[in-house]
């Protein structure tokens, strides 16, 4: 069972460590060959969407961990 998990942390970090140099890879050559940015109307979509999405995601976790730390009989701060 815990060698699912070690192969799960694997491809997390594999997956972070794609994007974080494709990243890279994009930002060094954008300040070497710059162009002219065009339309950034759906680039404000993306951001609001991944907002919306990221925000939607904390409360849930908010909401399950007050819950657990009620069940717990602690306050939020005190639940590790």
């Amino acid at each position: 069972m815990s060698e699912r998990y070690a192969w799960a942390l694997v491809s997390g970090v594999g997956i972070f460590f794609l994007g974080g140099g494709m990243s890279i890879y994009h930002g060094i050559s954008g300040i070497l060959q710059p162009h002219d940015i065009g339309d950034v109307t759906m680039a404000y979509v993306v951001l609001a969407a991944g907002l919306i999405f990221e925000g939607a995601t904390m409360a849930f976790a908010y909401k399950q961990i007050s819950k657990s730390a009620r069940d717990a009989g602690v306050k939020f701060w005190d639940y590790s």
